[in-house]
């Protein structure tokens, strides 16, 4: 019988190792737009947001047991797509860029209402407006932390 994604033990060591994929895909993503300071900074953030919402989401609907591995699984998806995002980057010119980044965008909205539909046990429209709100908050903050501190 084949095991599912909710009944899988949870690891530290799989959340720092996607953790740290994440964050250093999102480092060379922004290192092509900024100098490294404010792209580890900007990363740095991406990650912290990204823990907060799960954390406030799954800690509210007391599903603090699935933290470790929805956060897991949230940041391991997140890298797979930097990587695919980052080599577009390096690849495409900006013109032909810009027709793709829409079709990341929805990938990743796609990936992390998945990832919570399992972890809140709901279904997917309503993971994907919740996915929405991620993306929303996550806009939001890089905006007001960006316009602080790139001087």
């Amino acid at each position: 019988m084949k095991a599912s994604p909710e009944t899988l033990k949870g690891s530290r060591n799989i959340f720092l190792a996607s953790l740290s994929a994440n964050f250093f895909v999102s480092l060379l993503i922004n290192l092509n737009y900024e100098k490294i300071s404010l792209a580890a900074v900007l990363s740095l953030l991406e990650c912290l947001t990204l823990i907060v919402l799960t954390a406030t989401i799954l800690l509210y609907s007391k599903k603090h047991e699935r933290l470790s591995k929805t956060l897991s699984a949230l940041m391991g998806v997140g890298a797979i797509i930097g990587i695919f995002a980052y080599l577009l980057i390096v690849v495409l010119p900006p013109s032909l860029l810009i027709i793709f980044r829409p079709a990341i965008l929805i990938w990743n909205l796609s990936a992390t209402a998945k990832v919570l539909t399992h972890s809140m046990e709901i279904g997917f429209g309503r993971a994907f407006l919740i996915a929405i709100g991620y993306a929303f908050c996550l806009w939001q903050i890089l905006t007001f932390f960006y316009s602080k501190i790139a001087v």
